[in-house]
């Protein structure tokens, strides 16, 4: 297997591993054995020619297509109509009746390119690649060889796909009785899987709930409880980042993602608002995988509270009250995780000798802030502040590595 692999990196695409034999020579008086490694030679495809070692040859991509329509997938190539295939770059698209995918997406994806050497690496890195597409139902890669009166051995690439459903709509709703005190709440989430024709996901939810309370309200400033909500997020299967080069952007398997987030709240001790927004990049490479936050803004606002509020929900905690006060945070991080076990296995049932998994991550927040507001000179004894509020500064880094020996299989 790890031979073929490599002979088959080399460009050898009609090349199999029962090409590769062994001779076992036992006749010698030890117990040693001469071990022969033969590759046998190639069949020709004429009966009257025998079989030739100058057969063994490398192949070069001709063609490559995408073929959009679901109901060719499982269709013989030979009668594949790429007559009136459109011509993007150097590739060719075959479309159906439903143009769900953008050119650019295709290409971006696709790692099979006209006039490489065949690589069945870069055939798994283009399935790899699609499967980030979320919107895609099934990928299906196939070659065809290519007639040539040269002599010269060329292959057509297809590259199949067909796609999901695009969109749905989600409603949850329910009931509360606290006491006698009825509530009510729902969530309505609606999602679009190629919103823009890049299998980027759009979702977009909105919640409500209201209870009513009963008894005394004497100090309160409201009689019930009432949320209002919503979120809208974006997720893109490729890294956005306007300096990056189009060769990088490729490099990097990344996704990134963008979300705003607004929720009122009126509670009979205060009345809050919370609103949040996020730029961020999810990418990973076997067993390394990475986030970071470009940007993380949470912003706390509680324009209404009763008298002596925040003496009685933290009279000792500090950080339960600051989570209630008005501020602002601004802040960058990153995280990073590894671990030797399968994703697929929990840590306390591998069978590994040794396991391990590492978590890192580091936070700042408030620097950027901090450097406009000293450029600007917008400073006063009560610290730092933007929209009226006082926004944090801080450093916090995190490290958590958990290790696991197995002694014994009991």
């Amino acid at each position: 297997d790890r031979l073929t692999s490599l002979i088959r990196k080399g460009g050898y695409y009609a090349f199999g591993k029962e090409m590769i034999t062994f001779n076992a020579d036992t006749l010698s008086t030890t117990r040693a054995v001469d071990l022969t490694i033969k590759v046998l030679p190639m069949p020709s495809t004429q009966s009257d020619v025998p079989p030739s070692y100058d057969n063994h040859q490398v192949y070069r991509i001709n063609e490559v297509f995408f073929v959009t329509d679901p109901s060719l997938t499982n269709i013989d190539l030979t009668r594949v109509d790429v007559s009136n295939a459109e011509r993007y770059k150097d590739f060719n698209i075959v479309y159906g009746d439903n143009r769900y995918l953008s050119p650019g997406a295709m290409v971006e994806n696709c790692f099979i390119e006209p006039g490489d050497l065949y690589n069945p690496d870069m055939v798994e890195r283009t399935y790899t690649s699609f499967s980030r597409l979320t919107y895609l139902r099934n990928i299906n890669i196939r070659f065809l060889p290519h007639s040539t009166d040269e002599g010269e051995k060329l292959i057509d690439c297809y590259i199949f796909l067909s796609p999901g459903k695009s969109q749905s709509i989600s409603a949850e709703i329910e009931g509360t009785n606290s006491e006698g005190d009825l509530g009510v709440a729902a969530q309505l989430t609606y999602q679009h899987r190629n919103i823009f024709k890049g299998s980027e996901l759009l979702t977009a939810e909105v919640r409500g709930a209201y209870e009513s309370i009963s008894g005394t309200f004497q100090g309160f400033i409201n009689d019930h409880y009432t949320e209002l909500g919503g979120r809208i997020g974006l997720k893109v299967p490729k890294l956005l980042f306007p300096f990056f080069s189009y060769d990088l952007r490729r490099r990097i398997p990344a996704t990134t993602e963008f979300d705003l987030s607004l929720n009122f709240q009126q509670r009979p001790e205060y009345t809050r608002i919370i609103a949040g927004g996020g730029w961020r990049y999810n990418w990973s490479r076997g067993e390394h995988r990475h986030r970071l936050d470009l940007l993380d803004i949470n912003y706390v606002y509680l324009p209404q509270y009763m008298e002596g509020f925040f003496e009685q929900i933290a009279p000792t905690n500090p950080l339960l009250r600051y989570s209630y006060e008005d501020h602002f945070i601004m802040s960058i991080g990153y995280n990073y995780y590894t671990s030797n076990i399968p994703s697929s296995t929990p840590l306390q049932r591998t069978t590994l000798k040794n396991a391990y998994t590492l978590r890192t991550s580091i936070e700042t927040a408030g620097n950027i802030l901090y450097g406009i507001s000293n450029a600007i000179g917008s400073t006063n004894d009560d610290g730092y502040k933007i929209f009226g509020i006082r926004y944090s500064q801080y450093v916090k880094g995190n490290v958590d590595y958990s290790f696991l020996h197995n002694f014994s299989h009991r």
